[in-house]
C-alpha cells in the first residue's frame, strides 16, 4: 500500500475521479507532502505544506515542444524577480527532502548546483549550454533543421523500415471502441458531459481567487442547450440534479445554445464545501463535477493512459423547489 504521497502543482482531490474515495485514501497516508503555488483541497490533508518560486521567479529552459516547432529552437529565460518570501524552486525541495530522507541529491551536491544539468547534456549535441544562451538575442537559438526523410532513414527500427500504425496491442482498445459505438446505436445515454473552460477558472487554481468570483461566475452552472432545457421544464437558475453510476451531484441550468442537443458541460475545479482553509472558495464551493467521472479499474484507456474525462453519460431530472 502507498504510504506517502508526494503531489506537485496538482489537486487530484478534485480534479480526478473518486473524491469520496480520495478523501479515505489521504487520511490514511503516513506521509503527505504538497508543493505548489496556491492552496488547494488537496493541501489541506498535508503534513507539509511547501510554497514554489513561481514562473517569474525562477530561471527557465522551456523544452516543451520548442524542438519539435516549424523552426526548432531552444531558448533560456531568467527569474523576472527574487522569490518573494522563502518560496524555493521545486528542483531545491525535493533535493533537501532526499537529503533529510539520508538519500543523494546529486543536484545540491554539485558546486555550483546546476539544475540545467541534463539539458545541458541533451544540448551539447549542437555545442549549446546555458551560458551561450544567455549571451543569444532573447536568449534563443535556432536549431539546424534536420533534412526530411531522417526518420524513416535512421530512426525506425522495424526489419522492413515501415511504421505499423495498427499494431497488435490496439486490438483491444478498437474491440472496446466498436463495443461502445454499438450500444449507442441501441441504447443512447440522455445526455454527455463535457468539460468547459473559461478564463476565470484554469484547472483549480483560480478557486480562491475573489475578483474572479463575480456576478455569474461565483459558481460553475450546467450549460445545456436551451431545446433540452424547455423539454425538461427548465430556465436559467433553475437547480437540477446530474447523476450517473458513479455519482450524484445539484448545479444550477444555464441555457447555451452553442451546445448540440444532448450536449451539457460544466467547468471543473470547483467543489470546496469541504476546504475551509481556502475562504473564497468555500463561500463559493460550485460543484465538483468530476463527482461523476468513471474511476477504478477499467476507468482510463490503456493505450494512451488518459482517463475518461469528457463525454460522460448522466441523466438530468428538475430538482424541484428548494427551501
Amino acid at each position: 500500500p502507498v504510504r506517502a504521497l508526494v503531489v506537485i502543482a496538482g489537486n487530484p482531490l478534485l480534479s480526478v475521479g473518486g473524491e469520496d474515495r480520495w478523501r479515505q485514501a489521504l487520511e490514511k497516508l503516513d506521509l503527505l507532502v504538497v508543493i505548489d503555488l496556491f492552496r488547494n483541497a488537496t493541501g489541506e490533508y498535508a503534513h507539509f505544506l511547501l510554497p514554489s518560486a513561481d514562473m517569474l521567479e525562477r530561471p527557465d529552459i522551456n523544452i516543451c515542444g520548442l524542438g519539435m516547432q516549424y523552426r526548432p529552437h531552444v531558448q533560456y529565460t531568467d527569474a523576472v524577480v527574487p522569490p518573494a518570501h522563502q518560496r524555493k524552486e521545486e528542483w531545491w525541495i525535493l533535493s533537501r527532502l532526499l537529503q533529510r530522507m539520508g538519500l543523494s541529491a546529486p543536484l545540491l551536491e554539485q558546486t555550483p548546483a546546476n539544475p540545467f544539468g541534463r539539458l545541458e547534456h541533451m544540448m551539447s549535441r549542437h555545442q549549446l549550454d546555458v551560458a551561450t544562451l544567455k549571451q543569444a538575442p532573447s536568449g534563443t537559438v535556432v536549431l539546424d533543421t534536420q533534412p526530411i526523410g531522417r526518420l524513416y532513414r535512421d530512426f525506425v527500427q522495424t526489419d522492413d523500415k515501415r511504421v505499423d500504425c495498427c499494431p497488435p496491442l490496439f486490438a483491444e482498445a478498437i474491440t472496446l471502441a466498436r463495443q461502445q459505438f454499438d450500444a449507442l446505436k441501441h441504447t443512447a445515454p440522455p445526455f454527455r458531459l463535457i468539460t468547459l473552460r473559461t478564463n476565470y477558472m484554469h484547472n483549480s487554481w483560480y478557486q480562491n481567487v475573489a475578483n474572479l468570483k463575480r456576478g455569474q461566475h461565483d459558481h460553475n452552472p450546467l450549460h445545456m442547450n436551451p431545446q433540452d432545457m424547455a423539454s425538461l421544464g427548465l430556465a436559467d437558475g433553475d437547480h437540477l440534479i446530474l447523476k450517473n453510476e458513479y455519482g450524484e451531484v445539484m448545479a444550477q441550468a444555464r441555457g447555451d445554445d452553442s451546445l448540440r442537443p444532448g450536449v451539457v458541460a460544466m467547468t471543473h475545479g470547483r467543489g470546496n464545501q469541504k476546504t475551509p482553509g481556502l475562504t473564497v472558495a468555500n463561500r463559493y464551493p460550485g460543484v465538483n463535477i468530476n463527482a461523476l467521472l468513471p474511476h477504478g479499474p477499467g476507468s482510463f484507456e490503456k493505450l494512451s493512459n488518459q482517463a475518461f474525462m469528457s463525454g460522460i453519460p448522466v441523466t438530468i431530472k428538475a430538482a424541484g423547489k428548494l427551501a
